[in-house]
């Protein structure tokens, strides 16, 4: 029983952190001078993430498939006239592809200290109408290219005891939906990395790395559109812009987790993840 009272009481305090730390969020940090690379840098979401890093002064690295796409990202920020940015054309889901880009960026632009992964692949179809090349095409590019990126980028960010990872789930990893079975569990395991990661980064009691999950409701990018699945005219479609802004937002405020739009996310698990 009072071990009982004992975690509904730690729950509470949760709560009441989270809740608190939404209506009263932590001052943004500067990003001027910082090394910002995003993957999926080419359209949609990366893009404009990029446009905003760079708008705040961070020199920001673009990594994407589509070569043309990706330099036009880089076009778009040299005629606003912002920090200096680059363009580098890799397969993500492809580990070597991803070691022998990293150390080239390390050589030629400097360490990464703010890693945002963004790329991302959907094919919205039913299950048993999905190929394998699809569905390993989802999981290698959602999930996998997490995994090669951080590893490839952590070791420095260890080094420095300084970084920021920001890894981009979705929403839904908390509602999922018909024809979205591989995407969703994609996502799902992008939540169980980071907090992993997270709480393996914690067991170091000097540690300074960062880690935000974020989880975007459906963006009105070419990724949803490619979708054969009709969605529901109950659930809004949001602006790249917009989420692209919370991203970075909720980076710059060392959030650990957050919805976009809804930046208060007030489900169990966020609650019980800070016990």
């Amino acid at each position: 029983m009072i071990a009982t009272l004992l975690f509904i009481l730690k729950a509470l305090l949760a709560m009441t952190k989270a809740l608190y730390r939404y209506i009263i969020p932590k001052s943004k940090k500067s990003v001027n001078g910082e090394t910002v690379l995003v993957t999926g840098a080419g359209d949609g979401i990366g893009k404009e993430v990029a446009l905003i890093y760079a708008s705040a002064g961070a020199t920001v690295v673009c990594i994407d498939i589509n070569a043309e796409a990706n330099e036009e990202t880089i076009r778009t920020i040299a005629n606003l006239g912002y920090a200096k940015a680059y363009a580098y054309t890799c397969d993500v889901s492809d580990y070597q592809q991803v070691v022998f880009i990293i150390n080239k960026i390390e050589q030629e632009v400097g360490n990464v200290t703010i890693l945002v992964n963004n790329a991302g692949i959907l094919f919205g179809n039913p299950f048993c109408e999905l190929s394998a090349t699809e569905i390993e095409k989802m999981i290698q590019v959602n999930l996998m290219s997490h995994f090669w990126t951080v590893k490839a980028i952590l070791p420095s960010m260890l080094k420095n005891n300084y970084g920021h990872i920001v890894s981009v789930a979705s929403i839904f990893t908390i509602i999922s939906m018909p024809y979205f079975v591989p995407y969703s569990a994609s996502k799902f395991a992008v939540q169980g990395f980071i907090d992993g990661l997270q709480n393996e980064l914690a067991l170091n009691k000097n540690n300074k790395i960062r880690t935000t999950l974020i989880h975007p409701c459906i963006t009105n990018t070419a990724l949803r559109r490619g979708a054969n699945a009709t969605f529901s005219s109950l659930i809004p479609v949001f602006n790249p812009k917009d989420v692209a802004a919370g991203i970075v937002n909720a980076q710059r405020r060392d959030m650990v987790e957050a919805a976009i739009p809804w930046g208060l996310h007030l489900t169990l698990r966020s609650f019980l993840r800070c016990l």
